[in-house]
């Protein structure tokens, strides 16, 4: 079992500066990725500047969304919505940073099939970050799941529990070495975009069972909501891949 690490005394806040590091290595990787794939630098870095500001963003606004009664604190304490570093709701960054990373492409003009390029660098990136920022997590104690007598628990003060952080930054661990391993072979565009979307929306949806009493709409919790979106904005990236392959093919024939 994982031991549980009291960090109220530190003389630094673990969360903040795990997330900080997990910012510039994920922006080292995608950016090694991007010049890689023949994208140019200077633009990949305006590109990442804008999705890194726009997940902040689309994180503070879904933590207040589906968070109960945090509507009626923000009434109590409006200047609640300018903390916009205060907490963050993972799938809210990664939808703000979606919408922040398509507005920059159509803008910029980029071709649709390149925008996958985008796409690949960024999503072969964000696994190899990501877990540093889910250990700060874990040193938070901010995701505590059901109570458990499994190895991957953790020793809480009040019993042995998951710690949905920890599990996530393990998940992400073993993620990065599946890419890592796939990467020794050239990849067709669009292909960690799709996997990272598959791999971890399913993960998220098979996590949701150790969440304790998570808020629900419609009986579904916002993780099997965003996780199934996820997998099926995967499906349907296949099959519109699929579609690109084809004109393609056609194109070169005629």
């Amino acid at each position: 079992m994982f031991p549980y690490i009291d960090t109220t005394r530190w003389p630094f806040n673990p969360f903040a500066t795990l997330v900080a590091v997990a910012l510039g290595v994920g922006y080292w990787i995608a950016s090694a990725r991007a010049k890689a794939y023949g994208i140019d630098p200077e633009r990949f870095a305006k590109l990442g500047l804008c999705v890194i500001g726009c997940a902040f963003l689309g994180g503070h606004i879904a933590k207040f969304i589906y968070s109960p009664g945090s509507w009626r604190l923000l009434l109590f304490n409006p200047s609640m919505m300018l903390r916009v570093l205060n907490g963050q709701a993972s799938f809210g960054a990664f939808l703000g940073g979606f919408a922040g990373a398509v507005v920059f492409l159509w803008s910029g003009k980029t071709p649709y099939r390149d925008q996958f390029l985008y796409a690949d660098a960024a999503c072969f990136a964000v696994p190899f970050s990501w877990w540093i920022g889910r250990v700060g997590c874990y040193l938070a104690h901010d995701h505590p799941g059901i109570r458990t007598t499994s190895l991957l628990g953790v020793r809480y003060p009040g019993g042995t529990r998951y710690d949905l952080g920890l599990l996530e930054a393990l998940f992400l661990l073993s993620f990065s070495a599946v890419l890592w391993t796939l990467d020794r072979r050239p990849r067709p565009r669009g292909f960690y975009y799709v996997a990272f979307l598959l791999g971890y929306g399913t993960f998220r949806v098979l996590q949701d069972q150790l969440h304790v009493d998570p808020p629900r709409y419609g009986g579904w919790s916002v993780d099997e909501i965003a996780g199934t979106v996820m997998i099926a904005a995967g499906i349907l990236t296949i099959l519109d891949l699929k579609r690109l392959a084809r004109q393609i093919q056609l194109g070169q024939a005629l």
